[in-house]
């Protein structure tokens, strides 16, 4: 009986924790990115969603200004009101309750001068500085909106470029800006910085930007 020798077997592979893609990125970076498109467009949405609340100031702040309680008072109503109410008392007192048949006209004794009651009418200044505040409200609350609509839409066009690989420079501004939205923003921006550090990604952005 003849001994064989069975053949020697091939060698096995290298042992890899990710195999690499048509587009040279590995299935694990892929995978991150795709990731991280995702997250960003979940931020873009509460970002989104957190800038209406200036838009409940900006309706206190057109309160304030359209309100006829805070924008002033009807001196003119309110003296002619008075006037007639002065009469009233003096007619009362004259003619024991009892209007005359005829209006007669009623004047003040000598030196005798009207004045509103205190509570009648606010302080001079106090609607004029009502619509000051209004303003500046509106203003502000405005202007918190837009930046917070705009960092929105910034972060739905860096979610698109981590899918197409292209904006490196965006994604990174991106990133360092998601950093003071604390507690996910800044999460988000730290693990965006350390993937897009790696040279494969980076090498996948160069293509996507010469492609």
């Amino acid at each position: 009986m003849m001994d064989s020798v069975p053949p020697p077997l091939p060698p096995d592979p290298p042992a890899s924790s990710s195999t690499m893609r048509a587009d040279g990125l590995s299935d694990a970076d892929a995978s991150h990115l795709q990731l991280l498109a995702i997250f960003h467009y979940i931020l873009a949405g509460l970002t989104f969603l957190f800038g209406l609340i200036p838009i409940a100031y900006a309706v206190f702040g057109l309160m304030l200004l359209t309100n006829q309680e805070f924008s002033g008072p009807n001196y003119a109503e309110l003296e002619r009101q008075a006037h007639q109410e002065h009469e009233k008392m003096q007619e009362e007192v004259l003619f024991g309750g009892e209007a005359p048949p005829e209006p007669i006209a009623v004047e003040a004794e000598p030196g005798q001068e009207f004045e509103f009651e205190p509570e009648a009418v606010p302080p001079p200044g106090m609607h004029r500085d009502a619509k000051v505040v209004g303003g500046i409200v509106i203003g502000v609350s405005a202007l918190l909106a837009l930046v917070t609509w705009l960092t929105a839409g910034l972060m739905l066009l860096t979610g698109r470029s981590l899918q197409k690989r292209k904006r490196y420079a965006l994604c990174m501004v991106t990133a360092a800006i998601s950093l003071l939205q604390f507690p996910f923003g800044t999460t988000l921006g730290i693990f965006t910085i350390i993937v897009l550090q790696r040279p494969g990604i980076v090498a996948a952005f160069k293509r996507g930007k010469v492609a």
